[in-house]
C-alpha cells in the first residue's frame, strides 16, 4: 500500500507501511521496557522514583528533540535527519542493554527516546507533504492508530520478555528495530520535502515556533493534545508498580491489561480516520474531552477509597483512552494543517507540548506513595479538565479560523 501524493508534480510515492513503521519506533521503544519498571528496580535496588524518572528524562529527551527535528527536516529534508536519528537510537539501544547501572540504563533509555522522536515528527510532516488538510487528517489519524497499536501489542511483549529472558532483552530487541528503520530509509524512503525553508543559524531553528504560537488556533489545539497525552505518560508510570506491587500482578498480565487500554484509543483514533467530513476536526475534539473527562470523573469514584480492583484502574483509564484518542489524532492533524510550510515545525512543536506536560505529570508521581492511585486520580483530574478547556475553547474564534494553505 502506498500514499500518493496527487496536488504535487512530479509525483511522490511513499510506503503507507513505511510510515506506519516511522511512527511505531518510538512507543515501541518505550511501552516494550514499561512492564519491566519493577524488575529494572529489583536489579538495581533502587527507588521506584528513580526508575520511573527513567520514563520522565525520556520524554524530556523527545521534547527537545522534537523541537529540533521539524526546523532541521524543514532545511534539509525528512530522509537525511532521520537516517541520523537512526543510528543514535542504535546505539542507545547497545548501551541499556550492556549497562552496568541504573544510571546508564536511564542513558541509552534516553538516547533511544530522542532518536526515535524523528518518526513521530517526521511521518506525520511527510504526511502532510503529500497531503491536503482533510486527507491528511485521515491519514494523520491512521499513524496514530499505529503509534497505539504499537503500545497494544509492546507492553505484552515487554511483560514475555521479561518474565523469560530478563528485560536487557527488550533493548535487544528494540535495537534490531532501529537498524531496520535505517535500512529502509535509506533504500526505499522518498524525499518529499519540495521547498526547503532556510535555517539562518541556531535562531533559525526555532523562528518558526514563534510565528506558530502566534496563531491562537495552533496554540489551542496544542493544548488539547497535549493535556490528553499527559494522562498516558502518568498511567503508564503508575500503573505497573500499581497492578505488580500493590495488587500483587505479573509483568505479563499488566501487558495484558495495557493492551485493552490501548484498544480504546486505537477505537478512538479510528474513529477520527473513518469520519472523513463528516465531523469537524473541532467537533471531534470537542466530543472526545467530554468522553475523557467523563472516565477521569469515574476514576475519581472508583479509585477513590481504600479498596480498588484492576477493572476499576484499568476500566476508568480505557473510557479516558478512548476519548484520548478523538481528542490527539483531531488536534494533531488540525496543528500541522494551518500552515503547510511549517508542518514539520508544527508536528515538532505539537510532540514538544506532548511530551513536556507528560514529564510534568511523570515527575509529579514522585511526591505520592507509588503503592497508591492518589496521585494518578490528581493527574487525572488536571490533564481532563485543561483538554476539556482546550477544546471549548477552539468555538471563541472560529470566525478567525485561517484557510489550510495560507
Amino acid at each position: 500500500m502506498h500514499s500518493r501524493c496527487s496536488n504535487q508534480s512530479p509525483t511522490i510515492t511513499v510506503s503507507t507501511l513505511q510510515l506506519l513503521f516511522l511512527s511505531a519506533l518510538s512507543p515501541l521503544s518505550l511501552h516494550i521496557i514499561i512492564p519491566a519498571l519493577p524488575a529494572i528496580q529489583q536489579t538495581f535496588s533502587v527507588s521506584a522514583a528513580k526508575v520511573q524518572s527513567l520514563v520522565a528524562l525520556s520524554s524530556v529527551g523527545i521534547a527537545i528533540a522534537v523541537l529540533i527535528y521539524g526546523p532541521l527536516a524543514d532545511r534539509f529534508g525528512r530522509k537525511p535527519v532521520l537516517v541520523a536519528a537512526g543510528g543514535l537510537f542504535v546505539v542507545g539501544s547497545a548501551l541499556g542493554a550492556l549497562a552496568p547501572t541504573i544510571g546508564a540504563v536511564i542513558g541509552g533509555r534516553v538516547m533511544q527516546a530522542v532518536g526515535g522522536a524523528s518518526g513521530l515528527v517526521l511521518a506525520r510532516a511527510i504526511c502532510r507533504d503529500i497531503y491536503r488538510e482533510d486527507k491528511a487528517k485521515q491519514f494523520i489519524a491512521f499513524l496514530m492508530l499505529s503509534t497505539a497499536a504499537t503500545p497494544l501489542v509492546a507492553p505484552f511483549i515487554g511483560g514475555l520478555v521479561t518474565d523469560r529472558f530478563g528485560w536487557r532483552w527488550l533493548f535487544v530487541v528494540s535495537g534490531l528495530f532501529g537498524v531496520i528503520l535505517i535500512v529502509s530509509v535509506v533504500t526505499r524512503l522518498q524525499e518529499t520535502l519540495r521547498e526547503p525553508l532556510p535555517l539562518p543559524g541556531l535562531t533559525g531553528i526555532f523562528s518558526p515556533f514563534a510565528a506558530l504560537l502566534g496563531v491562537p488556533l495552533f496554540r489551542r489545539y496544542t493544548l488539547a493534545l497535549a493535556f490528553a497525552s499527559a494522562f498516558f505518560f502518568a498511567f503508564m508510570s503508575a500503573a505497573p508498580f500499581l497492578y505488580v506491587q500493590t495488587l500483587d500482578g505479573s509483568a505479563a498480565g499488566y501487558g495484558a491489561w495495557a493492551a485493552m487500554v490501548l484498544g480504546f484509543f486505537i477505537a478512538g483514533s479510528l474513529l477520527v480516520a473513518q469520519s472523513g467530513a463528516r465531523l469537524s476536526t473541532d467537533h471531534l475534539i470537542v466530543i472526545g474531552s467530554t468522553i475523557y473527562i467523563s472516565g477521569a470523573l469515574l476514576a475519581v469514584w472508583r479509585l477513590g477509597g481504600e479498596s480498588w480492583v484492576a477493572t476499576d484502574l484499568f476500566g476508568t483509564a480505557s473510557i479516558m483512552a478512548f476519548g484520548a484518542g478523538l481528542v490527539i489524532s483531531s488536534a494533531m492533524a488540525g496543528a500541522v494543517s494551518l500552515d503547510p510550510k511549517r508542518a514539520g515545525s508544527a508536528s515538532g512543536f505539537s510532540t514538544f507540548a506532548q511530551f513536556t506536560f507528560g514529564a510534568v505529570a511523570v515527575t509529579t508521581l514522585r511526591y505520592f506513595p507509588a503503592a497508591k492511585p492518589d496521585a494518578l486520580i490528581v493527574i487525572t483530574l488536571v490533564c481532563a479538565g485543561g483538554s476539556f478547556v482546550a477544546a471549548a475553547s477552539l468555538f471563541l474564534g472560529r470566525h478567525k479560523r485561517p484557510r489550510s494553505g495560507q
